[in-house]
């Protein structure tokens, strides 16, 4: 492994300083033989030999110390060397998918995060073009699924195209998606370059975006800066914004980590149909703002239980939905036996 021959390397520099500490360490003590050495010969006086000593170390200290810092600077470079080296080989190795992703496969995936077990065993194919909607509890693995999707969680059993991601270069993967979490950040610059990403700004597309994420009220504000203080942007807008990043900078994935969270009710819902409507490649989208209307829209529902993960087409789901939200209801309507006959 890389960091075994990195440390393998680090002995070598040890090794030099303790060369470098022990040629100090003769002079010294070869400079102390000598001069007690001539004190009992009666050559010299002690205070003559503790003059010699200290006129002696302000002439070796000095040379000492550079040797010190030189053997440093010098073993220090075949550590960072070997490891750069190391580096760049283990790059070269990775391959560029040069092909668009058609489908991520999830194979026999085990997966845990602290002692918790988030998959076990599980296998999922994701198509291109096919809208997934991801539901559950807070902390139960959502986030964990797109980080390994994307390739931020490496992970063996993870596959782009048949091709498993962690011997991918990750730039080729996220060069095809575009990924919008839960709390985006401002980027220096203008609110127009924050969408546009630095690119010389198509005017009919930049509204038409600014218009699918009801961020009209910003139209005649794109040009100012986001390091003004004066600058006021709700967590609302903020996170419209970065909508609009991603609907600009459109890609053939679309992963949505919670992206309508900052949202009232009826832009969340207003902004979703939207996209699902008129997107026409891959989406992957974790929430917990569901209308029903919308589900309606995606192909999947990948739900997280506690009892495991499961797959569900949208009918499926929302007829389970539908039986949560109303248990006492729907246990009347299919058992008539629970209110008795009056006849």
């Amino acid at each position: 492994p890389i960091y075994t021959k990195y440390f393998t390397l680090s002995w070598l520099k040890q090794w030099v300083l303790a060369i470098n500490d022990l040629g100090v360490n003769i002079i010294f003590f070869g400079e102390s033989l000598i001069g007690f050495y001539m004190i009992n010969q009666n050559l010299i006086s002690l205070s003559v030999f503790m003059t010699i000593i200290q006129a002696s170390n302000m002439v070796i200290n000095p040379i000492g110390w550079y040797m010190e810092m030189y053997n440093n600077v010098q073993s220090s470079s075949v550590v960072v060397d070997g490891y750069l080296k190391e580096v760049q080989k283990r790059k070269h190795q990775k391959k560029l998918l040069n092909e668009p992703i058609q489908s991520f496969l999830l194979k026999d995936l085990v997966f845990k995060r602290k002692e918790k077990t988030i998959f076990d065993h599980f296998t999922l194919q994701l198509q291109k073009g096919k809208k997934y909607l991801v539901v559950g509890e807070s902390g139960c693995g959502k986030s964990t699924l797109l980080g390994l999707l994307s390739g931020t969680i490496p992970h063996p059993h993870i596959y782009a195209n048949n091709i498993p991601t962690n011997a991918l270069e990750h730039s080729s993967i996220a060069k095809q998606l575009t990924y919008l979490r839960q709390s985006p950040d401002l980027l220096p610059g203008t609110l127009e370059e924050n969408i546009t990403l630095w690119q010389t700004a198509d005017s009919n597309k930049l509204n038409r975006v600014l218009d699918q994420v009801h961020l009209n009220s910003l139209k005649s504000r794109l040009h100012e800066s986001v390091q003004e203080d004066s600058l006021e942007i709700s967590g609302g807008e903020l996170q419209r914004i970065s909508l609009a990043r991603g609907l600009y900078n459109i890609k053939d994935w679309l992963f949505l980590d919670e992206a309508f969270s900052a949202l009232d009710e009826e832009n969340a819902k207003q902004i979703e149909y939207d996209i699902l409507k008129n997107y026409k490649g891959s989406i992957i989208s974790i929430s917990h703002k569901l209308f029903d209307e919308n589900i309606m829209l995606f192909d999947e529902v990948i739900e997280f239980t506690k009892q495991g993960v499961n797959v569900l087409s949208s009918l499926e789901y929302l007829q389970k939905r539908k039986n949560s939200l109303h248990p006492i209801k729907n246990q009347i309507s299919n058992n008539e036996s629970v209110l008795p006959d009056k006849r």
